[in-house]
């Protein structure tokens, strides 16, 4: 492992004079330099723009076009560049039909879109093509649960729990499915599981925390949000619904303390307008005693 990071750093050094930090139309391409491979190593290394710069010269001199299509779509999406990202994969499939990745690739990016039906077209597509693909079967689920066809959701976690028994977030998510149903035994079990096979799930355990506060168990709720700010003290989402909880039971300074970390850590203008009107009310309270 230690020697293929070590090819990939020596790699993109060598090559890094070599690609222009430009535009693609004003790129310079050397013939003689393999930019896949730079582009395969700059991706390794999380360096997202080299590595879209690398793929788009081995496109302009025709190396390898359908995984370079495809691979520059990877580091497209993550530079937030998500149009070229669905034309590059559009062309990858256009290419090669069967290219099961390409069309699960696609899904994730309209997910992102929020273009739901060609989402779930993509990710149907995938599945089709490897009928055991667990995460496109896991993918579609969520875009089905966003649209609130709860059964359809849990139908495909099913499946990817089904192929994949040790999918922690698949658990997560089923779990939040079966909350949704009002199954709330079978969602904190799913919950439990997830958490079993990765503790360090942080979006699980505000989730169960969640459902233990609809559950008036409050001590338990308490003691997860707990857990997850601990394990990530920049859990935005927990901070306020921590507050949330100390606000209804009477708490005043465990809330206040909750909601000027949330705050600060989302901005006043993201944050909730009710949390706000209560940070305001509760610093009030405070001056005045």
């Amino acid at each position: 492992m230690m020697k293929r990071i070590f090819a990939a750093v020596v790699l993109a050094a060598l090559l890094a004079t070599t690609i222009p930090m430009m535009a693609q139309d004003a790129l310079t391409c050397d013939p003689q330099v393999n930019y896949v491979a730079a582009g395969d190593a700059n991706l390794q290394l999380e360096l997202y723009e080299e590595a879209y710069r690398s793929y788009s010269c081995a496109l302009q001199l025709d190396q390898d076009t359908t995984l370079t299509y495809y691979r520059r779509a990877r580091a497209a999406a993550v530079l937030n560049e998500l149009d070229q990202a669905i034309a590059d994969l559009t062309l990858a499939v256009e290419r090669e039909p069967t290219f099961a990745r390409a069309y699960y690739a696609r899904a994730l990016v309209y997910r992102r879109m929020g273009d739901a039906q060609r989402s779930i077209a993509d990710f149907t597509t995938a599945i089709g093509l490897e009928p055991e693909y667990t995460r496109a079967y896991h993918g579609r689920g969520l875009v089905q649960g966003r649209l609130g066809n709860w059964e359809a959701s849990l139908e495909d976690l099913n499946r990817a729990i089904e192929l994949d028994p040790e999918y922690a977030v698949a658990y997560n998510n089923r779990g939040f499915v079966y909350n949704m149903l009002g199954e709330t035994d079978l969602a904190i079990e799913n919950y439990t599981q997830a958490l079993a096979l990765d503790p360090n799930l942080v979006v699980t355990l505000t989730n169960r925390g969640n459902v233990y506060v609809a559950l008036n168990n409050f001590e338990a709720a308490i003691a997860d949000y707990n857990l997850a700010i601990e394990i990530d003290p920049e859990a935005d989402t927990t901070y306020r619904a921590l507050g949330d909880l100390y606000y209804t039971l009477g708490r005043n300074d465990e809330a206040l303390l909750n909601y000027r970390t949330y705050v600060d850590l989302v901005g006043e203008e993201a944050a909730r307008p009710d949390v706000l009107t209560r940070l305001a009310d509760l610093e009030a309270a405070a001056s005045d005693g």
